[in-house]
């Protein structure tokens, strides 16, 4: 039997429980904060709420493309030889 793989992105928002039972390979977006760049992956929702409620400045940041390499590689030493992507859409992110 082939052994395949998932990949989504931050933006998925899958609880932890589901992304664990299933296996899913994540790769965080960026949050940048005051000019200070968070994986998305490590935040809470109140900290990016609080900060924009507070008038800081926070954007965002597209997945590095290394990162997914990175996954990619892993999941080929591991014997995987298909892999689905679900990263987010490409009208809203250069992530696709």
């Amino acid at each position: 039997m082939k052994k395949i793989a998932v990949i989504i992105d931050s933006t998925c928002y899958l609880s932890k429980d589901y992304i664990e039972v299933n296996n899913i390979e994540v790769v965080s977006l960026n949050v940048i904060i005051e000019g200070v760049s968070h994986r998305e992956v490590d935040l809470v929702n109140e900290t990016v709420f609080d900060s924009l409620k507070a008038n800081k400045k926070v954007t965002t940041a597209q997945v590095a493309p290394g990162l997914f390499v990175d996954v990619f590689n892993k999941l080929i030493k591991e014997g995987v030889k298909d892999i689905l992507v679900f990263p987010v859409s490409s009208g809203i992110s250069g992530t696709y």
